[in-house]
């Protein structure tokens, strides 16, 4: 029996790509990692520290300090909009990207999470809401929490829970980050009861992010063989949008980033922002099918055996 897939795209992941370097006089510098050909022609040392060509040194310098301070100002406005927003159903209006992963995600949840679920990697727990008015059981778990509501602090590949205790699992942007996702995934069949399932969903394009513990980026046939391998019966992968609404979700990070801080402002540019990137690039990319070349990232469903 097959899962009922939309052609939508993935949720990318959101942290910057840095790379990291050190200049002369102890000074510590974060490269974006769009800047790497800037650098391209630089010499570094065994220990990884950067040596700038002569004459190159101030400018490059200055230029280095200047995008640092706005990726971390990028990131910071990030953070706070996602602190602020999450638990709302606006949030999911943010980006193309996050709004068609809500509306992939959601039919899957309504058809197959039942009885007891967790929520694995839960971060700040944006489906919880969604789940506890579903009446089913509601935990969470996650290596670094980012809420004092999280139910398990543990690591995925190694969970503190009972074998065959929940019904439901649902496991979003995650496996990438883990060092082994292969005992991951049996730990996931482990804790599910007979005929249990998971919905999960990977990134494939998209930025380094929270390094250093941005370790894979999965194919379909490898997210297949990696769920098929832990004894799950995979009932569908399919990519989710493309290049488009991978595009459209950078637009609306530096739209809304600059927006946020002043009220008013705040306002206009979400409603700006909903209308006409969210739903318009959202639309678009799915019209344009651009997942055929470019897949944004995998959503999937697995059953453990009765």
């Amino acid at each position: 029996m097959e899962a009922p897939f939309l052609d939508e795209l993935m949720t990318p992941a959101d942290d910057i790509s840095v790379i990291r370097g050190e200049f002369g006089g102890g000074w510590q510098g974060t490269f974006c990692g769009s800047l790497a050909g800037i650098v391209s022609d630089t010499a570094s040392r065994s220990d990884g520290s950067i040596i700038l060509p002569a004459g190159q040194g101030d400018t490059t310098f200055r230029l280095h300090l200047w995008k640092k301070d706005m990726w971390e100002w990028l990131r910071a406005s990030r953070q706070k909009i996602e602190e602020e927003m999450v638990g709302s159903p606006e949030w999911w209006c943010f980006s193309p990207s996050f709004y068609a992963h809500y509306v992939t995600v959601m039919p899957l949840i309504n058809r197959y999470v039942q009885g007891s679920v967790i929520d694995l990697g839960c971060g700040l727990m944006p489906f919880r809401d969604v789940l506890v008015q579903r009446e089913v059981l509601y935990h969470s778990l996650d290596l670094r929490p980012r809420s004092s509501e999280v139910t398990y602090v543990g690591d995925v590949q190694h969970m503190p829970l009972l074998t065959a205790s929940y019904d439901s699992a649902i496991c979003f942007e995650v496996l990438e980050h883990i060092p082994h996702p292969s005992q991951a995934v049996r730990e996931i069949h482990r804790i599910l009861k007979p005929g249990g399932v998971v919905i999960f969903s990977v990134p494939y394009l998209s930025r380094l992010h929270d390094q250093p513990h941005d370790y894979f980026r999965f194919t379909i046939y490898g997210l297949r063989l990696l769920f098929e391998e832990a004894g799950f019966e995979v009932l569908g992968i399919q990519a989710k949008g493309g290049i488009i609404a991978f595009l459209g979700h950078q637009i609306s990070t530096l739209l809304l980033s600059i927006g946020w801080p002043v009220w008013g402002v705040r306002q206009a540019v979400w409603f700006l922002n909903k209308w006409l990137i969210t739903y318009w690039l959202y639309r678009m990319d799915r019209a344009l099918k651009t997942s055929d070349f470019f897949a944004l990232g995998y959503v999937g469903v697995a059953q453990k055996g009765h």
